[in-house]
């Protein structure tokens, strides 16, 4: 049972991309340096589709593309939710 089980098809609250669950508990950026390019940025590029925050209040998703290192003016109340408020939790 994943976090996406009850809701397929969920979206990030800011960029809207679809996101996907990780397929394994490990890290998704688990053994980059060992693959040729084309490989890594693939497998960037589904790590930035994963699960960054979940808000604990509306359980809002923002993907790790979206996830600010510190405040961004694209996400301007950082680490709050987007959408309602609430404090964000951290899942990735």
């Amino acid at each position: 049972m994943g976090l996406f089980s009850k809701s397929p098809g969920r979206k990030c609250a800011l960029c809207g991309k679809k996101l996907s669950e990780p397929k394994s508990d490990e890290s998704p950026l688990f053994g980059l340096a060992y693959k040729g390019i084309a490989q890594q940025v693939e497998q960037i590029g589904l790590f930035l589709q994963t699960p960054g925050y979940i808000c604990e209040k509306c359980n809002a998703v923002v993907c790790n593309g979206c996830r600010p290192v510190r405040e961004s003016p694209r996400w301007k109340n950082f680490p709050q939710c987007p959408k309602c408020g609430s404090d964000m939790k951290d899942v990735g």
